[in-house]
């Protein structure tokens, strides 16, 4: 079996999954992987934790996020065809992260893949979605960090921190934004 056959990446509209998307697809042309990429649309999130979503102002909302995430995955997906990698988009209902790791692990995921700007601000904090990824994900994860060249994490401290979570990331490089 191949290292990494299925690679899944969790998207949102970040800066970071852009940069986890093109991450992604260089893991797939080089291991002759497929990608899957997931976004979802959290209804309880979008609405404040109201189950009111046939109001008119949520419908036009709901009509919203859905739209956004459906370029994102196109742009996802023309990355990856752009590279004549196997690729496909799903759309989720639920938070992105905990919709993504359900997906991954019921269809045999070899990896997710995340991005975070954790480098930036705190090493003590990955960002919501990389942290929640790690948290529910059996499978392996791939931390894709954007950062400066000059950044740096203090590797005993964020190893403690990562210690807590279900996946022991794979922290592949340092991306300079």
């Amino acid at each position: 079996m191949k290292p990494f056959n299925k690679v899944f990446v969790a998207l949102d509209d970040s800066h970071a999954s852009n940069i986890a998307v093109d991450y992604a697809a260089r893991l797939a042309h080089r291991a002759d992987a497929t990608i899957t990429f997931c976004h979802s649309v959290d209804l309880a999130g979008a609405f404040g934790g109201h189950s009111a979503f046939t109001a008119p102002n949520n419908i036009v909302r709901l009509s919203s996020l859905r739209r956004n995430g459906q370029a994102l995955l196109a742009r996802a997906q023309a990355t990856a065809d752009a590279r004549a990698i196997p690729a496909r988009g799903l759309e989720l209902v639920g938070s992105t992260a905990a919709a993504t790791v359900n997906v991954a692990s019921r269809r045999g995921a070899s990896a997710i893949v995340v991005g975070t700007e954790a480098a930036r601000r705190n090493s003590r904090s990955l960002g919501l979605l990389a942290e929640d990824v790690l948290r529910l994900s059996e499978q392996p994860v791939i931390l894709v960090f954007i950062g400066t060249r000059h950044t740096r994490i203090p590797y005993s401290s964020f190893c403690a921190f990562l210690s807590q979570f279900k996946s022991k990331p794979q922290i592949n490089h340092l991306v300079p934004a």
